[in-house]
């Protein structure tokens, strides 16, 4: 009877007091920087080629470095150009202008009414010093058996007031001659400069590899569960 008695206290007992349990679930959650715009494919960068800068160096001292980049060295040697071109151009433009002042000055005093070109034959032998007149040349073309030399035509005859004046015309026909040849060069540096330059950027060229530059914008947004942000990622490539 107690057995029994014993057996229905404790079921009781079981059935009032509600049994209590605790469950802890525990979550681990991974962060990480989401890209939500990632690129498709790289920007492509366009080699730019030697053959091209030189044939601009060709065309124009320092084009070409111009071209690949190299600024400092392509205003040196269109600096230069420039001093080139403006020297012959002076050179080459006052020579010209005294060999105009020449044949007037011969009209004045040599006597002459010739209207041919400066630069002319004629101009040289009126200014030889041995043939002060049209005359004294003629009789010795005529020792010479060189009758086609002669001149024979009335505005083509001259004869000097006094030697110094033909003195006087040389001198300004040599000073011409000089700058004509100063001129000459002028120019030949200015083909110097181009073969010059022409090397020296195929040299630039090959030292190392030239890209082109390309400006482009990146943006990309991106969003951080441990920290809770949105952000946004720009790059920039000018």
């Amino acid at each position: 009877m107690k057995k029994y008695l014993l057996i229905f206290i404790c079921v009781f007992a079981g059935g009032y007091i509600p049994l209590r349990a605790q469950v802890i679930v525990e979550e681990t959650i991974t962060t990480d920087t989401i890209d939500i715009f990632a690129r498709a494919e790289e920007r492509a960068q366009e080699k730019k080629s030697p053959r091209l800068a030189m044939f601009g160096n060709l065309l124009i001292p320092g084009l070409g470095h111009q071209y690949i980049g190299r600024n400092n060295r392509a205003f040196t040697y269109l600096a230069t150009e420039s001093l080139l071109i403006f020297g012959m151009v002076f050179s080459e433009g006052y020579s010209r202008k005294m060999y105009r002042n020449s044949r007037s000055y011969a009209w004045r005093y040599a006597n002459t009414t010739c209207t041919r070109e400066p630069e002319n034959e004629y101009w040289k032998i009126i200014g030889n010093k041995h043939f002060l007149s049209s005359d004294e040349y003629n009789n010795v073309m005529e020792l010479n058996a060189e009758y086609d030399e002669k001149y024979v035509e009335e505005n083509e005859r001259w004869y000097w007031e006094h030697e110094d004046y033909q003195k006087e015309y040389r001198g300004i026909r040599q000073n011409a001659t000089r700058f004509h040849i100063v001129s000459s060069f002028f120019l030949g540096a200015m083909i110097l400069n181009r073969v010059i330059s022409f090397i020296d950027v195929r040299i630039a060229s090959k030292d190392e590899t030239i890209r082109g530059t390309r400006s482009a914008v990146d943006v990309q947004p991106h969003y951080s569960l441990a920290d809770k942000e949105v952000g946004v990622s720009v790059s920039a490539d000018f």
